[in-house]
């Protein structure tokens, strides 16, 4: 087991629940992920690395070890160690797993393609400007969001359309001390053609031709014109040309429309022939979505729609007063709802970009949103969740104890787990709205959470992975937790809600 790592034959109730706590990474943990099978999960971190843990051994372990010692002198470079990835030169903002494949994006505006095997970077994804917020992939794609506020749509398998280059980890600033006040993208191209050469400083470019000078070597400011073969045998100008002719494959799409940075994007695969929809309004020079739809949220307090093979915009949905922060739809893809900063929950009709109706409830900016069957879970800066019917709108169950934001949530063999920045997280039946456990332990803010059978995992921004005990919760008797009165604040004969609640229970929450 890790460094750090505790377990104990001795009843987890007596610990609060807790079975192990790992301090591996360096820095605070933004991120976590779960494989589809529950047996892998990936935390990412300010420290700039991803670690894996085997989440189905006993005790739970992460796979591989590196010396934190000499990890600074890795960062930002390809190199690798199982069980730790390390690459980005910036910190790690999200992670997800696809198949056998990791993907993350960090702040230093890339995307990285790992192997899970052997823990190798495949490839990396150039094109964001600024810091990347979030990342979908379905296999085919990977949508990526970021603060230069646009969304992009990338090649799943970038790394079969062009051969990875060397020098795709150099950070731009590199580029700019190498070549002062060259800015054009084809001369970027020769700036890093000339790199790649390794013996050659730039003068200047222009017209396809490049100055350039040896390295170390006293020669005139005015520089030589010259060429040179290098690495693999290859001229300076065969590198120039093969790097113009794979530059950007990977990127097959980029949606610019929004003002500010976009945070919370969704994938809506197409479903049926597309239709042409050029009488209904607000479509914006579109005539309707010909396959994929991507939903995108900013902090420009809209939401936007877009087709993925056109690039264009179908819809924007404007209403709420602050930054939208999540994004949630209905299993059947009618209904786009949106978490606002200004607490209020919008439900749209996705096609037509109508706001049906508002969901209101929270009392402080609502932060995260995840659907289960024909239900909708809110989190919010209230210290509060809540359900709500999806086809009525109404709020169900309000669940409570947590002193601050709840953070993040996940829903699990009808239980309700919500993780949140006042250092605790909770366990609530999701159906009745009751408290059944309580996990404390982490020194700050819980920004993560992933839930196995019989385990919660949760990481903090003290930098500290958690794993608990959520075993026999079914029959237990709860000690020392007050329970909070179910929906105090709605009223016991509101008929919208026991309509829903007697149309859908008994399938709504279970498995």
């Amino acid at each position: 087991m890790g460094c750090g790592a505790s377990q104990n034959s001795a009843s987890s109730a007596s610990r609060g629940w807790i079975l192990q706590s790992f301090r591996e990474h360096k820095g605070p943990i933004n991120c976590s992920a779960l494989s589809d099978d529950e047996s892998l999960l990936v935390t990412g971190s300010e420290d700039g690395t991803v670690k894996m843990w085997s989440t189905q051994s006993e005790p739970v372990e992460m796979l591989g070890k590196i010396s934190m010692a000499n990890l600074e002198n890795l960062k930002g470079t390809a190199c690798f160690v199982p069980g730790t990835l390390i690459g980005h030169s910036s910190y790690i903002t999200y992670c997800t797993i696809h198949g056998s494949y990791i993907i993350t994006a960090s702040a230093d505006g890339t995307m990285k393609k790992w192997n899970i095997a052997d823990a190798s970077c495949i490839f990396t994804f150039h094109g964001h400007t600024a810091r990347v917020n979030r990342i979908v992939c379905n296999g085919n794609f990977i949508i990526s969001s970021s603060m230069d506020k646009t969304i992009r749509a990338w090649h799943f398998h970038a790394e079969m359309l062009a051969p990875q280059n060397i020098l795709e980890d150099i950070p731009d600033e590199e580029l700019a001390e190498a070549a002062p006040g060259i800015t054009e993208e084809q001369d970027l191209d020769l700036i890093e053609a000339a790199l790649l050469a390794r013996k050659f400083s730039i003068i200047s470019a222009r017209d396809d031709k490049i100055l350039i000078k040896p390295r170390d070597s006293i020669v005139s400011d005015l520089g030589t014109q010259a060429t040179f073969d290098g690495v693999s045998q290859k001229s300076f100008e065969e590198i120039y040309n093969q790097r113009k002719k794979n530059k950007h494959k990977d990127c097959i799409q980029v949606f610019k429309g929004h003002h500010k940075g976009v945070f919370p994007i969704l994938f809506i695969p197409f479903v049926g022939d597309a239709q042409s929809d050029e009488n209904e309004d607000g479509l914006e020079g579109s005539t309707g979505p010909k396959g994929d739809i991507i939903i995108s949220g900013s902090f420009d307090w809209s939401a936007r729609s877009w087709d993925l093979y056109t690039g264009k915009c179908l819809k924007t949905f404007k209403g709420h007063t602050q930054a939208v922060n999540d994004l949630a739809v209905d299993p059947e893809a009618e209904y786009l709802f949106t978490g606002g900063g200004d607490g209020s929950i919008r439900q749209w009709v996705l096609r037509t970009g109508e706001c049906k109706r508002v969901l209101v409830g929270h009392q402080g900016p609502v932060v995260c949103l995840i659907t289960h069957a024909k239900m909708l879970y809110s989190g919010s800066a209230d210290g509060t969740a809540r359900s709500w019917v999806m086809e009525f709108g109404e709020s169900t169950r309000v669940y409570r104890g947590a002193a601050k934001t709840v953070e993040c949530l996940r829903y699990y063999d009808r239980m309700l787990f919500a993780g949140s920045s006042d250092t605790s997280a909770r366990m609530y039946e999701a159906k009745s709205g009751s408290h059944k456990r309580s996990f404390h332990g982490h020194e700050n803010s819980i920004t993560c959470l992933e839930v196995t059978r019989g385990r919660l995992f949760t990481g903090s921004y003290d930098g500290t992975l958690f794993v608990w005990d959520t075993t026999g919760v079914v029959d237990e008797t709860v000690f020392n937790v007050e329970e909070e009165p179910e929906d105090s604040d709605i009223e016991e004969d509101d008929e919208n809600v026991q309509k829903a609640m007697r149309i859908l229970d008994g399938f709504v929450h279970g498995t």
